[in-house]
């Protein structure tokens, strides 16, 4: 299981980013996001279609995202951006990430 403290940076999903904190989680066979009062999601695994880890330079850090492609359940395409968070080291933000995309690309076959 991979659970880590994230920031909601936008998306599909018909929530204004505020930059909120949440969590993911990978739990079983599903993808779980949860960030305020407003976003609760859950995305099986099966329905999963690409991740990608996305890097972005800020003035004197650098940001590390992961990017989720898939599908709801009418079938149409969706993305989900959050920030992963650690507040220990940048190396061990970049690890997490990375960890993220190398779990779920062999889960999902991508």
């Amino acid at each position: 299981m991979l659970k880590d403290k994230v920031i909601y940076f936008g998306g599909s999903i018909p929530t204004p980013s505020w930059h909120q904190k949440g969590v993911l989680a990978l739990e079983d066979e599903a993808i779980t996001f949860r960030a305020g009062d407003e976003i609760n999601l859950v995305i099986p695994l099966s329905r999963v279609k690409g991740v990608q880890k996305e890097e972005v330079k800020y003035y004197s850090s650098i940001g590390y995202f992961l990017r989720l492609e898939y599908e709801d359940e009418q079938g149409q395409p969706q993305h989900l951006v959050v920030e992963v968070r650690s507040f220990i080291r940048r190396g061990r933000t970049l690890y997490k990430t990375r960890q993220w995309v190398e779990e779920l690309s062999k889960r999902i076959g991508g």
